[in-house]
C-alpha cells in the first residue's frame, strides 16, 4: 500500500472511530428514540406485530425490509436491529462525506483539525437525527449522500479512478429508495442537476471517450438502483390484498396528514351512503379510531378523498394567486421560521461563501454549479409548499442535500486555495481555511448547540413519559388470555431506538394509525377470531378497550358510538391501571344491558 493510500486509510479509520464514538457517547447521555410510524414499522419488521419478522413494512422498501427482518429472524428481539441499521445508514453517509473532505488535506494536522471541527458540526446539526430517529430523514440523508458521491465523481478521470465514488453512489441510492422512496424522490432534482452540470463539462471534452463512459456510468447507476427497488417493491406487494390496502392507505394519508376529512353535516348523504354514522365520524376525526366501524374501508375512504381532491381543484384554479401564496410561504419558512435551524443557517452561510470565493478566485464554473443547486432546491420547495406537504422531516432533506452538494462544489473547485493572498508568508493554513473553520465553530455554538440541548431535553422527557406505556405492556402480558384494543385519543409515546423489543405477537392492537386495515393487521384479527371488532367486543368476554385518561379528553365518544350502533349497550370500566408516573388507564368493556 502506497504512503498516500495508507494516509487515506488512516484518515478513514479516524473518521469511522469519531462517528462510532459520537453515537455511543450521545446515546449514553440521552437515549435515542423512535415514535409514531417508526414504532409501528419496528413492530412489523421485528415480529412484535406480526408474530414473525415481516419484510412488508410498506413505507420502508423491500430491500431494507428484507435486511432488517432477516436480522431479527437470526437473533430474535434481543438486538434492536431497527435502530442499529438506521443509525448505521446515517453514520455511513457522515463517514463518507468526512472522508471526502479530509482526503484533500495534505497534512495530518490539517486533517485532524478538519475532522475535529467537522465532529462539532455533526454534533450540532446531525445529533437530532439520531436522537429522534425517523426513517424519512434517514432515507433523505442516504439520498443526500448519493448526491455528494455523484458530485465527487470526476468525469475527467476513468471509471477505475472513480470506482470508489461510483460504488457509494450506487449503495446510497439503493438504500435511500429502500428506506423511504419519497425521500429519494426529493433528491432526484439534485441528482438531475448535477448530471446536467457534468453533461456540460462533457460536451466541451467530447473527443475524450472516457468522459462519456463515466457520465454514462453515473446515469446507469441511478436508473438501475431506482429500477431495482421499484421492481422489488412491485413483486413484494403484488398480492390483491396489498393492492387494496395501497389504495386505502393513499386516501387515508391524504385526509389524515394533509387535507382533513370532509365535514359530516355538509356531506352527510355521502357518509350515510357508506353506512358511516355521526358517532363513527367523531371517533375517526377527533380520536383517530378507525377500526371500530367496518364501513371505514377502502371504498369509503377513496370516495371521501375524491371530495377533497375536487375541493382542492376549485381552490387552486387561480394559479397566479397560488404561486404568490407559495412564494411568500417559502420565503417565510426559509428566512423567518426557526423550524429548520440550525442547518438552514449553515446552508445559507455556505451559499454566500461559495459566491464570494468563486468571484475572488475567478472560478466562475462554481457559480454555474451553484445555480443548478438552487434550481433543484426551488423545484422541491415549490412542489412541497404548493401541495402543503412540508413538515420538518421533509424540509430537512432539502437542506441536507444542498449542504452536501455545496460542500462538493467547494471540494471540486478547491475554493479555499487562492481566494485571498496569504497574509503571512509563513502561514501554513490559508486565511480562508481558518476563517471557514471559525465560522463553522461559531454557527455550531450559536445556533446548533442550543437546538441540540433542546432536543436532548425533549427526548429525555419523552423517555421518562413513556414509562407509562412500558408498564401498560407489562399489564397486558399479565393477562395473556385477553385481547385489548388501545384507544388512540391521546396515545403519544416513544421507544428507545437502540432498546430491546417485546416478545412477538402481543395481545393487543391499536385502534388507529396507518397499520389498520393492512394485511398483517387483519391477519392478527383473524388469528384471534375477530371479524368485526365492535361486535366481538360486545359478544366476547375476553376483549377489552384500553383508554388513557387525559385532560381535555373523555370517553363519551365511545358511549355514543356503541349506543348509536348497538342501542341499549353501555361501556363499563372493569379495571384500572395507575402507572408509576401518574398516568391512569381504564380497562373498558362494552356490554348489552
Amino acid at each position: 500500500m502506497s504512503t498516500k493510500s495508507s494516509s487515506k486509510f488512516m484518515l478513514a479509520a479516524v473518521n469511522a472511530c469519531l462517528i462510532i464514538a459520537f453515537i455511543i457517547i450521545a446515546n449514553h447521555l440521552v437515549p435515542f428514540s423512535i415514535d409514531n410510524d417508526n414504532i409501528y414499522l419496528k413492530t412489523v419488521l421485528s415480529g412484535e406485530m406480526t408474530g414473525t419478522p415481516d419484510m412488508h413494512a410498506y413505507y420502508i422498501g423491500s430491500i431494507t425490509g428484507i435486511i432488517i427482518s432477516s436480522l431479527y429472524k437470526l437473533t430474535g428481539n434481543g438486538i434492536p436491529w431497527f435502530g442499529i441499521v438506521l443509525c448505521l445508514y446515517m453514520g455511513s453517509v457522515i463517514w463518507y462525506v468526512l472522508f471526502g473532505i479530509t482526503k484533500n488535506c495534505k497534512r495530518w494536522f490539517t486533517a485532524l483539525t478538519v475532522a475535529t471541527v467537522s465532529m462539532l458540526f455533526v454534533s450540532s446539526v446531525f445529533y437530532r437525527y439520531f436522537a429522534e430517529t425517523q426513517f424519512t430523514i434517514v432515507g433523505g440523508i442516504l439520498g443526500a449522500g448519493a448526491v455528494f458521491a455523484l458530485c465527487m465523481t470526476d468525469i475527467k478521470k476513468t471509471i477505475g479512478d472513480n470506482i470508489f465514488n461510483l460504488l457509494f453512489l450506487g449503495i446510497f441510492s439503493l438504500l435511500s429508495y429502500s428506506v423511504r422512496s419519497s425521500a429519494f424522490y426529493m433528491v432526484i432534482p439534485f441528482l438531475g442537476m448535477v448530471l446536467v452540470g457534468k453533461f456540460f463539462d462533457f460536451i466541451f471534452k467530447r473527443n475524450e471517450k472516457r468522459y462519456f463512459s463515466v457520465l454514462f456510468a453515473c446515469a446507469v447507476i441511478i436508473v438501475a438502483t431506482f429500477a431495482l427497488n421499484f421492481a422489488a417493491n412491485k413483486i413484494a406487494y403484488s398480492a390483491d390484498d396489498w393492492k387494496s390496502y395501497d389504495r386505502y392507505n393513499e386516501a387515508h394519508a391524504d385526509m389524515v396528514d394533509y387535507e382533513g376529512f370532509p365535514d359530516y353535516d355538509t356531506y352527510r348523504d355521502v357518509y350515510e351512503s357508506f353506512g358511516i354514522k355521526k358517532s363513527s365520524y367523531v371517533a375517526l376525526t377527533e380520536h383517530y379510531n378507525l377500526i371500530l366501524d367496518k364501513n371505514i374501508n377502502e371504498e369509503s375512504f377513496t370516495a371521501l378523498d375524491e371530495i377533497n381532491k375536487n375541493i382542492r381543484k376549485e381552490t387552486n384554479k387561480d394559479v397566479v394567486a397560488k404561486i404568490k401564496e407559495v412564494t411568500v410561504s417559502i420565503i417565510n419558512r426559509n428566512l423567518k421560521d426557526y423550524t429548520d435551524r440550525p442547518i438552514n443557517v449553515f446552508v445559507f452561510f455556505i451559499y454566500l461563501s461559495v459566491v464570494i470565493l468563486s468571484l475572488l478566485s475567478k472560478k466562475f464554473l462554481a457559480l454555474r454549479d451553484l445555480a443548478f443547486i438552487i434550481v433543484a432546491r426551488m423545484f422541491d420547495w415549490f412542489y412541497l409548499v404548493y401541495f402543503g406537504r412540508y413538515p420538518f422531516r421533509v424540509t430537512q432533506i432539502i437542506y441536507i442535500a444542498e449542504l452536501f452538494a455545496l460542500i462538493a462544489v467547494i471540494m471540486k473547485y478547491k475554493l479555499w486555495e487562492r481566494a485571498f493572498p496569504k497574509i503571512i508568508s509563513k502561514l501554513k493554513l490559508s486565511p480562508v481555511f481558518i476563517l471557514s473553520l471559525l465560522m463553522v465553530v461559531f454557527i455550531s455554538i450559536r445556533f446548533g448547540l442550543p437546538v441540540m440541548n433542546n432536543v436532548k431535553n425533549q427526548v429525555n422527557g419523552f423517555d421518562k413519559l413513556s414509562v407509562c406505556f412500558v408498564e401498560l405492556e407489562d399489564y397486558l402480558e399479565s393477562h395473556p388470555d385477553n385481547f385489548y384494543f388501545i384507544d388512540m385519543s391521546n396515545l403519544h409515546y416513544r421507544e428507545r431506538t437502540l432498546g430491546f423489543g417485546k416478545s412477538p405477537y402481543e395481545n393487543y392492537l391499536y385502534m388507529g394509525s396507518w397499520i389498520t386495515n393492512s394485511p398483517w393487521y387483519n391477519d392478527k384479527l383473524e388469528a384471534h377470531g375477530i371479524v368485526d371488532p365492535s361486535i366481538s367486543l360486545l359478544e366476547r368476554d375476553d376483549l377489552f378497550i384500553i383508554y388513557q385518561i387525559s385532560e381535555g379528553y373523555d370517553r363519551t365518544f365511545l358511549d355514543d358510538y356503541f349506543d348509536e350502533h348497538f342501542p341499549g349497550s353501555t361501556v363499563e370500566k372493569v379495571d384500572e391501571l395507575i402507572t408509576s408516573n401518574g398516568f391512569v388507564y381504564e380497562i373498558l368493556k362494552p356490554r348489552y344491558n
